[in-house]
């Protein structure tokens, strides 16, 4: 049963207050507020509080689990009844299974502002430990759609309301790049961007029905077109050869400092980073594929140049996949590494590089000085991500097993991993012409042809029949002797099949009793024979 009650609760006697008894015989207090209106309160029994009552009820029912549940009414009496009342009566309901609770939480979900789910999303996804640039991306996406969309609550959420939001998408112009020549050919989104949008979409739409503030997924009908993003790649990374790789470290070796600003405004402070410690940046990403979140939080401590063989760890603070990793680097990289290593402080970074896209621009300048070019005849770049293509390549190369390569790639799938392998047709005849040769040096065998007119096939056929009735003569009675439809020889009113079934011993078979059970062509050839009256 519901009931109904305003909570009470104490405070010190007001100053100047004036402490009566009523005409109830109830000791009260009488004082003024700032705002100078009268007010009054019961005291308590031994004088020093005063007790203050809410202005509006609150109600107290058990629900249909059996707990103690408070919800505040309002501030007359008879409509906080009525509500008791009402909640009284859905308790029943639900405790009777005539009201789904789950079917009740959704029909409150939809009521709710979309602010608030977009708000539990964003925590959800911080909550499951997901990295702070994709936790961004994802609700920059869903806010952008909600925007665009004009979408107000969840049952909005739509099929339909979707796909005029990729349509309006892949009609917005491309995000500028900080290179001109890069615009001219990418006037629109790309399809990987669209489908990036999409994914983070859908992720929210998966998520409201996983929490059960819809009954159904509304968009789990929307199909993502991975075959456009291979129609549409706008940057197609390639490869360069190994004088190429050679040239760049040799020529970055002796080349001035670059130097950067840590902030927009020009008077910034900068910071440099030498010829010497950009090349061999390249030779640590080149062998061992770490990506530049990793190669910019390397610490000499991440080294192990001793060990057999040697390594380097990439910590799972940095990487990509949340796990902290242990490679392998060759001898050769190795000794060049020890004495260059000696060299820097414990506890610090041994790079020093800027954000991302400041580190791909450091790459083609040095690739610039080099001569060797960013973009080839076909549109292929060679960035500085590139670098971690060109280590998994070297070891598709390099004859390594594919769980090998794909161990050492650290991708939890080979189709990711396959999307760095780029292996050239070269590459491919080098591997067929270590196929074992199929060739045969030996002369091919003669089928004989017969001495009369008869085919080579009859000759075969009657010099076998006469074998074998030799053979077979001290067992069977020529004129018991006859050939069945079924490959079946009578001898004396037994098959040959249950005369085998007598000899145990398979050596003591007369072989031409084998040679006509196991030869389908036995009763053709004798069949043949009275034919030709051989």
């Amino acid at each position: 049963m519901a009931s109904i009650f305003k909570r009470k609760r104490r405070r010190p006697i007001p100053v100047g207050a004036d402490i009566v008894t009523n005409k109830k015989g109830l000791t009260i207090a009488r004082w003024s507020d700032e705002r100078g209106r009268r007010l009054t309160a019961p005291v308590t029994d031994d004088g020093t509080m005063i007790v203050l009552e809410a202005s509006k009820y609150t109600i107290n029912y058990i629900d249909h689990e059996g707990r103690r549940r408070t919800v505040p009414g309002s501030e007359t009496k008879e409509t906080t009844k009525a509500a008791a009342a009402e909640i009284e009566k859905k308790v029943y309901l639900r405790r009777h299974d005539v009201i789904d609770p789950l079917m009740e939480q959704m029909a409150s979900a939809a009521n709710v502002p979309i602010d608030q789910h977009l708000r539990e999303f964003n925590n959800s996804l911080q909550r499951k430990g997901t990295s702070d640039k994709t936790v961004e991306t994802a609700m920059r996406h869903v806010e952008q759609f909600v925007d665009k969309s004009s979408i107000d609550s969840i049952s909005r959420l739509t099929t339909k309301t979707l796909d005029a939001y990729v349509v309006c998408l892949r009609n917005q112009p491309a995000r500028p790049s900080r290179h001109e020549e890069d615009n001219a050919s990418n006037p629109r989104m790309s399809a990987r961007t669209v489908n990036s949008h999409i994914r983070s979409i859908k992720q929210f739409s998966r998520w409201l029905w996983e929490t059960n503030r819809v009954a159904a997924d509304p968009l789990s009908a929307v199909k993502i077109n991975t075959k456009q993003e291979e129609k549409d790649r706008r940057h197609v990374r390639r490869n360069v050869t190994n004088e190429q790789l050679v040239h760049l470290i040799a020529t970055t070796e002796s080349a001035p400092d670059w130097t950067w600003r840590l902030g927009r405004p020009r008077n910034s402070p900068t910071v440099s980073v030498s010829g010497p410690e950009r090349a061999m940046l390249y030779r640590v990403a080149v062998g061992t594929g770490l990506r530049v979140s990793e190669l910019a939080n390397l610490k000499p401590s991440a080294f192990r140049l001793d060990a057999t063989p040697p390594t380097v760890t990439a910590m799972a603070a940095y990487a990509k996949g949340s796990r902290t990793d242990q490679l392998p680097i060759s001898d050769n990289l190795a000794a060049i590494l020890r004495p260059w290593l000696a060299q820097k402080p414990e506890g610090r970074p041994v790079f020093t590089l800027p954000r991302r896209e400041r580190v791909a621009d450091m790459l083609r300048a040095d690739l610039e000085r080099a001569g060797i070019p960013y973009k080839d005849a076909e549109g292929r770049v060679f960035d500085f991500h590139a670098t971690r293509g060109q280590y998994i390549t070297s070891l598709g190369k390099s004859g390594a097993s594919q769980v090998v390569v794909q161990q050492l790639a650290r991708h939890k799938d080979f189709n990711t991993t396959r999307r760095y392998l780029h292996l050239t047709v070269a590459d491919g005849a080098a591997a067929v012409n270590n196929l074992p040769s199929v060739g045969s040096k030996k002369p091919a065998p003669q089928l004989a042809t017969g001495t009369d007119s008869r085919s080579a096939v009859a000759a075969d056929l009657q010099h076998t029949h006469r074998t074998n009735r030799q053979n077979i003569g001290h067992h069977a009675t020529s004129e018991k002797y006859s050939g069945g439809g079924n490959n079946r020889l009578s001898f004396k009113g037994e098959t040959l099949k249950s005369r085998m079934r007598q000899h145990k011993n398979k050596a003591a078979c007369p072989s031409g009793l084998r040679e006509r059970i196991a030869n389908p062509l036995a009763n053709a050839n004798r069949r043949f024979e009275s034919d030709r009256g051989l």
